[in-house]
């Protein structure tokens, strides 16, 4: 299987490759640290991740796939 981002391969269990997977985790992990500060959406908080510029590139085309797809 081929990440959805950039089509490199991914493992069975993934949609996303090994760079990607852990820009996830890392978005996820984050995200909840974020809810328990203030009330944000996951929308709202993609798109602040999107616009700092201190996001990284795996990061930054993982919150733009999300936002658009309109996944968690």
């Amino acid at each position: 299987m081929n990440c959805l981002i950039c089509g490199a391969n991914t493992n069975e269990r993934s949609d996303y490759c090994e760079n990607h997977l852990s820009a996830y985790i890392n978005l996820k992990e984050a995200y909840n640290e974020w809810k328990k500060a203030m009330d944000i959406t996951w929308q709202e908080y993609l798109k602040r991740v999107i616009e700092n510029e201190n996001t990284g590139e795996w990061v930054r085309e993982l919150a733009i796939h999300l936002l658009n797809e309109n996944l968690e």
